[in-house]
C-alpha cells in the first residue's frame, strides 16, 4: 500500500481514479502505480489534476499532491 497527502486551502473530498478515497489534508492510503487525483466539483482549483506514479511512501512519508484555489 501507499500514501497520499493532497493538500488544499478548504477541506474537500479526493478522487481516485473517480473514486471518492478521502479528504484533503490527510493521509490517503492507495495502492501503488499511476493514478488520477482531482476534488471534484466545483472545479475551482489548479491544476484540474495530478496523474502521478506512486511508490516508495509510507504513512509518515505520503507522497504530497498539491492543489490551489482559483477564485472566481
Amino acid at each position: 500500500m501507499e500514501f497520499i497527502l493532497v493538500s488544499y486551502p478548504r477541506r474537500r473530498r479526493v478522487f481516485v481514479d473517480g473514486e471518492q478515497c478521502g479528504f484533503t489534508n490527510e493521509v490517503i492510503q492507495i495502492d501503488g502505480g499511476t493514478h488520477r487525483i482531482d476534488l471534484g466539483e466545483p472545479a475551482n482549483y489548479t491544476p484540474q489534476f495530478r496523474r502521478p506514479d506512486i511508490s516508495g511512501t509510507a504513512v509518515f512519508d505520503p507522497l504530497l499532491l498539491e492543489f490551489d484555489l482559483v477564485m472566481a
